[in-house]
């Protein structure tokens, strides 16, 4: 039920879910499980600047006929000036570190950081398999007081795919 991002630079994302206090990583999500976010990078340590959900984190939902699930006020927010970002200092942002193999330590050797649930984000009516498509933007951390030397290092990672389950 974990999804896995394209490498990108050398990092990339797992989003996952949480149930009762533990982590789900082969069990489908369901629609009120909390999403959380993990970065690896194989080769090394590589420090992140993650903007807020406005501009650091784009979703989408469809049903099982592909059709496109509607927004809750709370997931119209999210992502909502996500194109926009091109300076670090357009945002708040906060840090966290990419490292170790998700394939050698799925509960991830960095931080955790939780999404909510999906039906925080989606009005999700009809019981069902639906797909939630997560992008993600983040900068890969420069220590300048300089904006623009620290926004040099803006990338997207490529949608994660995962299936979320309303009974």
């Amino acid at each position: 039920a974990a999804g896995i991002s394209e490498t990108t630079n050398g990092i990339y994302l797992v989003v996952a879910a949480v149930r009762d206090a533990t982590l789900i990583t082969n069990e489908p999500i369901r629609f009120d499980d909390e999403l959380v976010w993990m970065s690896f990078c194989d080769t090394g340590k590589v420090m992140l600047s993650y903007p807020d959900s406005k501009y650091g984190i784009r979703m989408k939902m469809t049903d099982s006929e592909g059709n496109e699930v509607p927004k809750t006020a709370l997931g119209k927010r999210c992502g909502s000036k996500f194109d926009s970002l091109r300076l670090i200092t357009d945002s708040k942002v906060a840090n966290t570190v990419a490292q170790g193999s998700y394939r050698d330590n799925p509960g991830g050797e960095g931080e955790t950081i939780f999404l909510r649930k999906p039906d925080d984000f989606f009005q999700m009516e009809k019981p069902g398999i639906y797909t939630l498509e997560i992008q993600m933007q983040m900068f890969r951390y420069v220590p300048s007081y300089d904006a623009v030397e620290g926004s040099k290092g803006l990338f997207r990672f490529s949608p994660v795919k995962i299936r979320v389950e309303k009974p």
